[in-house]
């Protein structure tokens, strides 16, 4: 009932001490020792302060056991002796009491029962109790000298000795909860480190189907769709396909092979993938045969006009790059791997997030390239303005994010800020030209 109110503490686990079994046996403990105060000892304090602790007890354990307050159950727990222990006190002796020595059992009660928080709150209380003591001794505001009628020897020594058992009982308790939840964490790291790998495994299968869609099936479609502006058809009948048609049916192809793309790009855990026999050849012959008739059956012939034509792609401008590096070494060895791929590209380099942001304000680049962890601005928060700013093609631009293996944890946090793509050092090469030019504008490549 109040349970789900309160934090769980590190005993809340499937191990037999759980918090509470721990909170019940506590108070069943606690109980037999004051009903033992109540009935041995024959001091009338002892036995009044005794009896209201045993009523109390009782009471909060069946709370727990009744409704489920395990939490208010152990405050209300660590509340009560206190108050018991502060008034025995206070009656007999002050700071000098022996009951004094009950109190540091408290802190160790509430470390096992709720949290090390509350154990360094109940100590300072502690603290704070015992120089209220000595102040009211000091003061003569309650006798300062034990009164032997109440408290005896005897029963002095058996305080004592009682409390030396408790704290060896809590410290091995406590030992063994810390043990078994140790095992119970080290248990948990193998199976996210199993979980991580597997992960892992996927994406490089990922990346690499996406790879080869790219290079083998997209690519030379639409080098196919951009030829036809150049060459001269002449139709061998009335079934021959013109080249629109033709280039209608390259695009619905790249259209179809866009889409299968974007949904690759997933993380793993959001997408179930089934393996199923596939023939690229058998799908690219089913996709262009539907839109246009039928018309790949059906043969195509030159004009003489067209058979020395050589294929050009379209001229266009050497790409641009930004590159966004706080630690020059690094941005030094972007460069150079950016370089031996795109030797005429034009490259921008920036050393923080605002600069960055600054370059992309009047010039255009195609492609941003940031480490993900700089000092002031870093990268997430870059891209994050990147995607929110006035200017269509500045929040249009691709970004390919960079940052180390330690934070693969946070790959999905990263990706929903709006980046493309997301590469952990030590950078692979090939593999950082293969992103880039699957994440550059829709052009021949």
């Amino acid at each position: 009932m109040f349970e789900s109110r309160l934090p769980l503490t590190p005993t809340d686990t499937d191990h037999p001490f759980n918090r509470s079994t721990l909170v019940l046996a506590t108070l069943g403990v606690s109980s037999c020792n004051a009903l033992l105060v109540a009935i041995a000892i024959p001091y009338p304090l002892l036995n009044q302060l005794a009896g209201i602790a045993l009523v109390i007890y009782l009471a909060l354990a069946a709370m727990v056991w009744g409704l489920g307050a395990v939490s208010f159950a152990a405050h209300a727990l660590i509340v009560c002796s206190f108050c018991v222990f502060a008034t025995l006190a206070s009656q007999t002796g002050g700071i000098n009491s022996p009951a004094v020595v009950w109190m540091p059992i408290l802190s160790i009660a509430a470390l096992l029962l709720i949290n090390l928080r509350w154990a360094m709150v109940w100590m300072g209380l502690i603290v704070v109790h015992n120089v209220l003591q000595f102040t009211a001794v000091q003061a003569q505001w309650i006798e300062g000298h034990v009164d032997a009628t109440v408290i005896p020897q005897s029963i002095a020594f058996w305080i004592r000795t009682n409390v030396l058992v408790f704290v060896m009982v809590a410290l091995g308790l406590y030992e063994a909860m810390f043990r078994r939840s140790s095992k119970s964490l080290a248990l948990r790291n193998l199976e996210m480190e199993a979980l991580q790998a597997a992960r892992q495994e996927a994406q490089n299968h990922i990346d690499a189907l996406i790879q080869s869609l790219d290079q083998y099936l997209r690519a030379p479609i639409q080098k196919i769709a951009s030829l036809q502006n150049h060459l001269q058809l002449q139709p061998s009948s009335t079934l021959t396909p013109t080249p629109p048609q033709i280039r209608d049916a390259a695009e619905k192809v790249v259209a179809l092979v866009t889409q299968v793309l974007e949904i690759a790009q997933y993380e793993t855990d959001r997408l179930a993938l089934k393996q199923t026999p596939f023939s690229v050849q058998e799908a690219v012959r089913e996709a262009a045969l539907t839109p246009a008739g039928g018309f790949a059956a059906h043969a195509v012939s030159l004009t003489p006009q067209a058979q020395g034509i050589a294929p050009t792609a379209p001229e266009r401008k050497p790409w641009r790059f930004l590159l966004v590096d706080d630690q020059p070494k690094r941005l030094s060895e972007l460069q150079s791997v950016v370089r031996r791929h795109w030797p005429s590209a034009i490259l921008g380099q920036s050393d923080s997030g605002e600069s960055a942001l600054l370059q992309l304000e009047f010039s255009h680049y195609d492609m941003v390239l940031i480490a993900l962890h700089m000092q002031a601005m870093d990268g997430l928060e870059t891209v994050r303005r990147m995607r929110q700013h006035a200017k269509a093609p500045l929040r249009n631009v691709p970004v390919i994010g960079l940052c180390d293996q330690a934070f693969a944890h946070q790959r999905q946090r990263y990706l929903a800020a709006g980046m493309q793509w997301l590469l952990f050092r030590h950078l692979q090469e090939e593999q950082l030209a293969r992103l880039m030019r699957l994440h550059l504008p829709e052009e021949v490549l």
